[in-house]
């Protein structure tokens, strides 16, 4: 079996030896950095790439964290998804069931109904002291609490998450996504700086293949809100060009609307309207409700600003259409003061009375306090404007009361946070005890690859000198068994072979066995020289290689004598077989070379055979030998360059075989 050991075996080991575990593309960030590459080259790959990762995970944290990836795509492409139904584990089941319909309830807008499917499983992690998946809850949780516009109860999240994901080498999101919504929540808090430091952060973190125009969007509005327009404009055509490059219209329209936003705020009305209303094709276009909702905003604001108060007006009652169409009651509020704002700069009071009123009853139903105040506010203004003392006084009351509340209970809230914070202490300090613990076992995993790696190593080592040891103990008997320079097997090798040699298959066929010397090579040797002598056996050898069958062999028996056994040659080709062996030998000229330059000269090879047919086994070879031996001696009598029969009519060889 080792004998069999190659160079092919060699590279098969060598294979094996460098495919190490971390080859697997087990590795959270290879993976991403795969996903990263097909969304910029195959979109329609990215699916395939998802349901491959879910099916290679057993059930866990970062199986449920794939499922929430699916279901983004599938989200993004109008699609519904509820899950894998093969799941058999009961307890990941039912968790995957429930995280996805957390996904779905977020999605439509039902926050507090997600909110509460998150704190359960959030929970149930902390209880089994699943860091991946307290880390996955963190950010679901960080994220719905910024959509949901609890910013303080975000932030408590929001924090812990920051802290898990820097201290983590390959956390189980990656951090351009989770310092998304960290930066978010920074900016909903009013800490812009901290926010702008994030987001800048991100474009490095962005890998290969991901859009940066999103992230130099996020980044421009900020800027906006910081009153550096400048600067603001620049990061958004940045977005805009990258968008128009990727052909994303959804982006362009909303980075449109951004630079519309940016213009109102900086003065340039027409320029904002410009902006506006190309954004506003594009939602058309896509029947986005939401995206005509807010450009109608802001076209309408900003025709107002120009002073055309009916065009401005015709815009915003637009847009309220459409915010009511989309049944989102945040945009409702937006528009309908903005109406109110209208208005009151016409001076048509009554109107924007009922506006303001309008907002104050849609933040009373949506338990918007921050919008609430700002309705009793306009209100308190109106009366003012209005000469209705009494009223605007009662509207500046109920006004104060309600931002004192809204601040108590940011106060609180922010408290709370940081109570939660504090609690949530201890938790940190046990995860990073964890994680440290986690970290010494990939350190020792690691070694242990190590080891592996040498020890693989040192077999191959091993297989490759054992090779070498064969190769040469074979090549060393080889060299025992054949003639150096005939590779015909020696006298005694040839001797034991032969008396091995059984019957001839059928009553058809016989053994042939050939013995034959060189006529001339004496004559070669001493005219040409020993080398040419060895150039013309080494010929012959080539020559009556080619002519012999797997089943035949040959041997040198001293000098220029030979001995060839055909095996089983049919009885009629007897004859034949050895002329043609014969003519093979004598009939070309073989070419040598003298001092490196071959001769043109010809030289013939003389060979006299004397071979005998046999269907039977022979007995003895010395006895077959000296029969041979007489026949050849005869042939040179009649003649150099001759083939005789030793078995033939004239000569008598039956001692020499059992049978004929």
């Amino acid at each position: 079996m080792l004998a069999m050991l190659n160079i092919h075996t060699v590279i098969l080991l060598l294979s094996l030896f460098a495919l190490s575990p971390n080859s697997y593309a087990n590795d959270r960030s290879e993976w991403e950095k795969v996903v990263n590459k097909s969304l910029s080259r195959d979109p329609e790959s990215v699916l395939q790439l998802l349901k491959d990762r879910y099916t290679s995970l057993s059930p866990s944290s970062e199986k449920l964290y794939i499922a929430s990836r699916i279901h983004e795509y599938m989200t993004q492409q109008g699609q519904h998804y509820f899950g894998d139904k093969s799941v058999s584990q009961l307890s990941y089941g039912y968790e995957e069931k429930l995280f996805l319909e957390g996904l779905n309830e977020e999605k439509n807008k039902r926050f507090l109904e997600a909110r509460e499917i998150y704190l359960d499983l959030y929970a149930r992690m902390k209880q089994r002291k699943d860091s991946d998946g307290i880390f996955l809850f963190e950010y679901h949780l960080c994220r719905l609490l910024n959509s949901q516009g609890d910013y303080f109860q975000s932030q408590n999240y929001c924090t812990q998450l920051e802290y898990l994901q820097d201290i983590d080498v390959n956390p189980l999101i990656p951090r351009y996504r989770t310092l998304s919504i960290i930066a978010k929540n920074r900016e909903n808090l009013g800490d812009y700086k901290g926010a702008l430091t994030i987001y800048k952060r991100l474009l490095d973190e962005l890998p290969e293949g991901n859009n940066a125009a999103s992230v130099f969007n996020d980044i421009g509005i900020l800027l906006c809100t910081l009153g550096q327009y400048q600067q603001s404009l620049e990061y958004l055509y940045r977005a805009l060009t990258l968008h128009i490059e990727n052909h994303n219209d959804v982006g362009i329209a909303y980075t449109e609307h951004s630079l519309g936003e940016v213009y109102y705020h900086k003065g340039e009305l027409h320029q904002s309207i410009v902006h506006f209303n190309k954004s506003r094709l594009i939602h058309l276009k896509q029947n986005d409700l939401r995206g005509l909702a807010y450009v109608y905003l802001g076209m309408g604001k900003s025709h107002t600003e120009l002073g055309a108060f009916h065009e401005g007006v015709n815009q915003l009652l637009k847009g309220l259409d459409y915010a009511i169409q989309y049944n989102d009651t945040s945009l409702k509020m937006d528009v309908v003061l903005a109406l109110s704002d209208s208005y009151v700069q016409k001076q048509y009071y009554r109107q924007a009375e009922y506006y303001a009123s309008k907002a104050k009853t849609l933040a009373v139903e949506s338990q918007n306090t921050r919008t609430l105040t700002q309705a009793l506010r306009q209100l308190a203004k109106i009366a003012d404007l209005n000469g209705k003392y009494e009223l605007a006084l009662s509207y500046y009351r109920e006004y104060v009361t309600n931002e004192i509340t809204m601040r108590d209970r940011e106060h609180f809230k922010a408290m709370e946070a940081l109570d939660q914070s504090t609690s949530s202490f201890e938790q940190k300090l046990l995860r990073t005890e964890l994680l440290t613990q986690n970290e010494q076992l990939h350190t020792d995993i690691e070694y242990m690859k190590q080891q592996r790696r040498c020890f693989l190593f040192l077999i191959v080592a091993l297989l490759l000198v054992i090779a070498h040891l064969i190769h040469k103990a074979a090549h060393t008997k080889n060299n025992q068994q054949m003639d150096c320079l005939t590779n015909a097997l020696h006298r005694t090798v040839f001797i034991k072979k032969f008396n091995s040699i059984g019957k001839s298959l059928t009553s058809e066929t016989r053994n042939v066995v050939i013995l034959f010397d060189i006529d001339n090579l004496k004559l070669i040797n001493d005219r040409y020289g020993f080398e040419i002598g060895n150039q013309a056996l080494r010929s012959i050898s080539t020559t009556i290689e080619k002519k012999l069958n797997k089943q035949d062999f040959w041997g040198r028996l001293g000098g220029d004598e030979f001995i060839v056994v055909l095996r089983n040659v049919e009885q009629y080709e007897v004859q034949q077989s050895v002329e043609t062996l014969h003519k093979a030998l004598t009939s070309e000229p073989y070419s040598y070379k003298t001092n490196d330059t071959e001769s043109k000269k010809p030289l013939y090879i003389s060979a006299s055979f004397a071979f005998v047919a046999t269907a039977s086994q022979i007995s003895d070879f010395n006895q077959l030998y000296a029969v041979l031996d007489q026949a050849l001696y005869k042939t040179k009598e009649q003649g150099q360059n001759c083939i005789f029969n030793a078995c033939s009519d004239t000569m008598n060889c039956s001692f020499a075989l059992k049978s004929q």
